[in-house]
């Protein structure tokens, strides 16, 4: 490993024990983390040129009418379902390897 994928990688060590510090803080966890996926998804759906917010995704969860196109709110949903199903995948022990396996419908290895 070189110095600079080592400097990284020390960094998001430190980064990922700041983190553990927090969560330990926190009262419930899952709150923090059902705010966190909503809102990456909302931006990450954002870069495709979606126009949907958090408080819009949030009035759709709770069916409640956005005040933007429903298509980019259901976009912005399905982001949501798709990282609480890796978050859970993750919970299960699961493999990337696995994961990707299987939404890929491809045969997995052994081991």
């Amino acid at each position: 490993m070189n110095g600079k994928l080592q400097s990284r990688l020390d960094e998001a060590l430190i980064a990922l024990g700041r983190l553990d510090a927090i969560s330990t803080l926190l009262p419930d966890a899952r709150l923090f983390l059902y705010s966190y996926v909503r809102k990456e998804a909302v931006m990450s759906s954002q870069i495709e040129g979606t126009q949907s917010s958090l408080s819009d995704l949030m009035l759709y969860e709770i069916e409640g009418q956005p005040g933007v196109p429903l298509d980019d709110v259901q976009e912005v949903s399905c982001y949501v379902k798709a990282m609480s199903l890796g978050v859970e995948r993750i919970r299960q022990g699961k493999s990337c390897h696995q994961m990707l396996s299987q939404f890929l419908n491809l045969p997995q290895s052994a081991g």
